[in-house]
């Protein structure tokens, strides 16, 4: 059963959308994104934590928006992969609700646009998501 809770992208803590190869290869290691930051790696259906101080959460999302795949407390060296998924949204491992599979995550564009990024859009202030 769908939920829809669409609790997408903690606004509160921050969020940002990567869709640049490097910027997606560093995630959440990324010094420049503040502690407690959402990421979504778009595309991206396979993930690692190598090089990571602490465990993660990740839900994989299909091209219609749909969490196919989660992962809680992904300790550090791993690596994950979900074929149907066109993007992945992670954090850093906390208590709390988190996505199910099923649950309807965001709307997403169009599988071209994925592919190509999400050219011209202001990554650092999405907040209006």
């Amino acid at each position: 059963m769908t939920r829809n809770k669409e609790l997408m992208l903690d606004c509160q803590r921050g969020f940002a959308i990567l869709t640049g190869l490097f910027e997606r290869m560093r995630g959440l290691k990324d010094p420049a994104l503040r502690a407690g930051t959402t990421v979504v790696l778009a595309p991206c259906r396979d993930i690692h934590t190598v090089g990571m101080a602490e465990a993660v959460d990740v839900a994989f999302v299909d091209k219609g928006g749909v969490v196919v795949g989660v992962h809680r407390s992904v300790p550090p060296g791993r690596r994950l992969r979900c074929i149907r998924a066109k993007l992945t949204i992670e954090r850093a491992s906390r208590p709390g609700k988190w996505y199910e599979i099923g649950d309807r995550a965001l709307a997403l564009p169009s599988s071209e646009s994925l592919e190509q990024g999400l050219e011209g859009e202001d990554h650092e202030n999405m907040s209006d998501l």
